[in-house]
């Protein structure tokens, strides 16, 4: 009975490393967001119309919350903001 127990306790312990890892990965994803809509609420009107978003769609496009050929699209821009982002360049 005692080694099930140690069975079960291991289980739990080993799942733990898991979850921070979940945890830190989830972090990361949001401070990747944060940062894109920064870098798009940066831009004016005229360069987000180039892009073909309004400026209220920005979130939208950072969430992925938008139809599949504009998210496609916006990929583009937001690898390549990222690379050129001046918080980057300091």
């Amino acid at each position: 009975m005692s080694t099930v127990s140690m069975h079960s306790s291991n289980r739990r312990q080993s799942s733990l490393p898991g979850k921070i890892r979940q945890l830190l990965k989830t972090y990361w994803v949001y401070l990747q967001n944060r940062s894109a809509a920064r870098a798009l609420a940066r831009l004016d009107d005229c360069m987000l119309k180039d892009m073909g978003i309004s400026r209220s769609q920005i979130r939208a496009h950072v969430y992925r919350t938008c139809p599949d050929r504009m998210c496609q699209d916006y990929e583009e821009f937001r690898s390549h903001a990222d690379r050129t982002s001046p918080d980057r360049m300091r």
